[in-house]
């Protein structure tokens, strides 16, 4: 299989025949440390879901502005709910970090199933570089923001950094399967910022803002807390 790189040049075939996956053989606690030293250790879901929060902050001023309630509320708790959805990442994030691990231990069979033990410790090394870290990050703002489509672009610096790396055998399996490893990266972002949790705790700041003019029904589906 001959796959594109993450800079757009031509990788060199990829045979995966015989190869061991990783998810067959190695122990839960072991996909745990992977993932950890993956995708929380790096910032990756710390940073880059702060980031598409505050990516997502006029979109969901937007959709709550179009909404029946909005049009009811008084002007000093319409500046109030503005003022929410522009610093409103701190809270939504720690949410997202309280049900991290379950969301990550969910995706990382599937991560194992792409890459080996070997090509994972490659792909780690490079995920814990200054730029690795930032395309991780930038990988799951993406995501998370629903910017699945196109392609994402890189600084120099990253250009380069993404060469060396293709160069270790993780980088070369890496950069083959991006077909599937960026969805997945994106998937991630998503499921860990749609989560339930989130869900409510939105609902539960929103109330806090609104004060008496908070529906019933949001109050309870806040309180759930």
């Amino acid at each position: 299989m001959v796959g594109k790189t993450a800079v757009g040049v031509m990788a060199r075939a990829a045979s995966m025949t015989g190869k061991t996956r990783l998810a067959a053989h190695l122990s839960a606690e072991r996909l745990h440390s992977l993932r950890q030293a993956l995708l929380v250790d790096t910032g990756a879901i710390s940073e880059g879901t702060s980031a598409a929060f505050r990516t997502l902050a006029p979109q969901l001023r937007q959709q709550w502005a179009a909404t029946p309630l909005y049009a009811t509320l008084t002007e000093a708790h319409r500046q109030a709910l503005d003022r929410y959805f522009d610093t409103n990442a701190t809270g939504l994030t720690e949410e997202v970090m309280n049900g991290a691990p379950a969301v990550l231990d969910r995706y990382a069979p599937r991560l194992a199933a792409i890459l080996s033990e070997a090509e994972l410790a490659d792909v780690i090394a490079f995920a814990h570089s200054q730029e690795g870290r930032q395309i991780f990050v930038d990988g799951v703002v993406r995501g998370a923001s629903g910017q699945s489509g196109g392609s994402p672009t890189f600084t120099a610096a990253q250009t380069d950094a993404l060469v060396r790396f293709e160069q270790t055998p993780g980088g070369h399996a890496f950069n083959s399967h991006t077909d599937q490893i960026n969805p997945l990266l994106g998937e991630i972002g998503r499921a860990a910022t749609s989560a339930p949790a989130v869900r409510r705790r939105l609902l539960h700041d929103i109330c806090s803002v609104l004060e008496d003019q908070c529906t019933p029904p949001m109050r309870a589906a806040g309180e759930s807390l």
